[in-house]
């Protein structure tokens, strides 16, 4: 398998469909397969996944939001043309809103479009809905340093979303340093459709992951090299690689550039 190089000379496009391209030989579809959950420490190439993924997801057109409790990396995001300040939390106050905002368009969507017998077996891309997706990185964080019932009215909401939101193109990718057992019961990870684990972690931490620290390991110093699992696809952890922003390759820009709509559609 080849990793994906994001150059600034590749073809910019929006796409039609609903799949993620990961490698060359890896790829998902949202409406299948939903929600994520990367987890790597810091160097191991987690923040450009998870930029890849946000750029994959602007290629469908999806309404992104974002949590960073941490106030880091993906809260800069809130300097991107075209990307609502609304749509980036950092306090907890903030992060609340939004997993309500998002519960709320999922509850919303299940009743004008689900609610009778012509629904069965239908998804949001039926009815041409724009994904929505919440980008909440360190939960552990929120978990940790959020009020009490904040954090327990938050909870209510991001797993109602995680259980619920498939059906309606309701999504949230996870991201975090190490794995916690805050976030990660065993009912809740395994709704998490792409789980990925970047960089070197002990058994323990594959296994709160994956559920399983028995699989063959490939030694690699390769930073966005780890293991990946995707429900109904790869079902035991296999090597991959994330995929590389070149040098000249300009994140913020691309993005804006999706934003500002100077994408040409896809004739594919």
């Amino acid at each position: 398998d080849k990793r994906l190089i994001f150059s600034k000379s590749q073809n910019k496009k929006y796409i039609n469909n609903t799949v993620i391209q990961l490698t060359e030989k890896i790829q998902y579809d949202v409406s299948k397969v939903s929600h994520g959950l990367t987890v790597g420490s810091t160097g191991s190439g987690k923040t450009m996944f998870i930029n890849s993924k946000i750029l994959a997801y602007a290629k469908m057109k999806a309404d992104i939001f974002i949590c960073d409790p941490k106030n880091a990396d993906l809260s800069l995001l809130k300097y991107v043309e075209g990307l609502p300040k609304s749509h980036i939390g950092v306090s907890p106050d903030q992060i609340c809103k939004i997993l309500r905002l998002v519960n709320d368009e999922m509850e919303g969507r299940y009743e004008q479009y689900f609610s009778d017998k012509s629904a069965f077996g239908k998804t949001f891309v039926d009815f041409d809905l724009p994904p929505v997706v919440i980008f909440f990185d360190e939960v552990t964080a929120f978990m940790k340093t959020a009020d009490k019932k904040l954090v327990s009215e938050a909870k209510e909401y991001l797993y109602s979303i995680i259980m619920k939101g498939r059906q309606a193109g309701c999504f949230v990718e996870i991201s975090m340093q190490r794995p916690g057992t805050e976030v990660l019961d065993g009912a809740i990870r395994d709704q998490l459709g792409c789980r990925v684990a970047l960089g070197k972690m002990s058994k323990d931490g594959y296994r709160m992951i994956f559920d399983t620290a028995d699989f063959n390991y490939y030694d690699s110093n390769v930073v966005g090299s780890g293991y990946i699992i995707i429900a109904g696809q790869i079902i035991e952890p296999t090597y991959f690689e994330t995929p590389f922003f070149d040098d000249d390759f300009d994140f913020i820009e691309e993005l804006e550039e999706y934003y500002a709509g100077n994408i040409f559609e896809s004739d594919e």
